[in-house]
Protein backbone atom coordinates (compact mmCIF):
# COMPACT_ATOMS: atom_id res chain seq x y z
CA UNK A 1 0.00 0.00 0.00
CA UNK A 2 1.34 3.44 -0.85
CA UNK A 3 0.57 6.90 0.50
CA UNK A 4 -2.16 7.56 -2.06
CA UNK A 5 -4.02 4.44 -0.90
CA UNK A 6 -4.31 6.03 2.53
CA UNK A 7 -6.63 8.78 1.32
CA UNK A 8 -9.39 6.19 0.87
CA UNK A 9 -8.36 4.35 4.03
CA UNK A 10 -8.57 7.52 6.11
CA UNK A 11 -11.93 8.50 4.70
CA UNK A 12 -13.72 5.15 4.46
CA UNK A 13 -12.16 2.93 7.09
CA UNK A 14 -10.70 5.18 9.78
CA UNK A 15 -13.32 7.93 9.32
CA UNK A 16 -10.69 10.63 9.80
CA UNK A 17 -9.93 13.61 7.53
CA UNK A 18 -7.74 12.73 4.55
CA UNK A 19 -5.18 15.38 5.56
CA UNK A 20 -4.01 12.83 8.14
CA UNK A 21 -3.08 10.22 5.52
CA UNK A 22 0.65 10.99 5.73
CA UNK A 23 0.58 11.00 9.54
CA UNK A 24 -1.17 7.63 9.57
CA UNK A 25 1.16 6.20 6.92
CA UNK A 26 4.24 7.38 8.85
CA UNK A 27 2.89 6.15 12.19
CA UNK A 28 2.28 2.67 10.79
CA UNK A 29 5.80 2.57 9.36
CA UNK A 30 7.22 3.61 12.73
CA UNK A 31 5.15 1.15 14.77
CA UNK A 32 5.86 -1.64 12.28
CA UNK A 33 9.62 -1.02 12.40
CA UNK A 34 9.73 -0.24 8.68
CA UNK A 35 12.24 2.02 6.97
CA UNK A 36 11.07 5.62 7.36
CA UNK A 37 11.88 6.26 3.68
CA UNK A 38 9.78 3.32 2.47
CA UNK A 39 7.19 4.33 -0.11
CA UNK A 40 4.98 1.29 0.49
CA UNK A 41 3.87 -0.68 3.51
CA UNK A 42 2.47 -4.20 3.64
CA UNK A 43 -1.30 -4.40 4.00
CA UNK A 44 -0.85 -6.58 7.08
CA UNK A 45 0.91 -3.70 8.87
CA UNK A 46 -2.20 -1.56 8.46
CA UNK A 47 -4.47 -4.40 9.57
CA UNK A 48 -2.35 -4.97 12.68
CA UNK A 49 -2.33 -1.26 13.51
CA UNK A 50 -6.07 -1.01 12.98
CA UNK A 51 -6.82 -3.94 15.26
CA UNK A 52 -4.48 -2.93 18.07
CA UNK A 53 -4.72 0.87 18.01
CA UNK A 54 -7.82 2.12 16.18
CA UNK A 55 -10.66 -0.35 15.91
CA UNK A 56 -12.22 0.37 19.30
CA UNK A 57 -11.41 4.12 19.43
CA UNK A 58 -13.65 7.07 18.61
CA UNK A 59 -12.78 9.28 15.65
CA UNK A 60 -11.55 12.06 17.92
CA UNK A 61 -9.29 9.65 19.79
CA UNK A 62 -7.88 8.39 16.48
CA UNK A 63 -6.96 11.93 15.46
CA UNK A 64 -5.49 12.60 18.89
CA UNK A 65 -3.33 9.48 18.64
CA UNK A 66 -1.99 10.65 15.28
CA UNK A 67 -1.11 14.11 16.55
CA UNK A 68 0.27 13.29 20.00
CA UNK A 69 3.55 11.59 20.66
CA UNK A 70 3.14 7.91 21.62
CA UNK A 71 2.22 7.25 25.24
CA UNK A 72 1.28 10.85 26.07
CA UNK A 73 -2.01 12.32 27.18
CA UNK A 74 -1.54 15.76 25.69
CA UNK A 75 -0.62 17.56 22.48
CA UNK A 76 2.10 20.20 22.29
CA UNK A 77 2.70 22.70 19.45
CA UNK A 78 5.57 20.62 18.03
CA UNK A 79 3.11 17.76 17.42
CA UNK A 80 1.55 19.79 14.60
CA UNK A 81 4.81 20.38 12.69
CA UNK A 82 4.67 17.28 10.49
CA UNK A 83 1.00 17.88 9.67
CA UNK A 84 1.62 21.51 8.71
CA UNK A 85 4.70 20.56 6.71
CA UNK A 86 2.71 18.01 4.72
CA UNK A 87 -0.12 20.52 4.22
CA UNK A 88 2.28 23.14 2.86
CA UNK A 89 3.97 20.61 0.56
CA UNK A 90 0.81 19.05 -0.84
CA UNK A 91 -1.96 21.65 -0.95
CA UNK A 92 -2.12 23.22 -4.43
CA UNK A 93 -3.52 26.50 -3.09
CA UNK A 94 -0.45 27.01 -0.91
CA UNK A 95 2.19 26.69 -3.64
CA UNK A 96 3.12 30.36 -3.27
CA UNK A 97 4.52 29.67 0.21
Amino acid sequence: MNLEDFEVICKNICKIPKIFKKSLFDRIKKVGGLDENAEKIPKQNFVNYWKTEYEMESVSKRVFKLLAQPNTKYIVPDDFKSLFKYLLESHPGLEFL
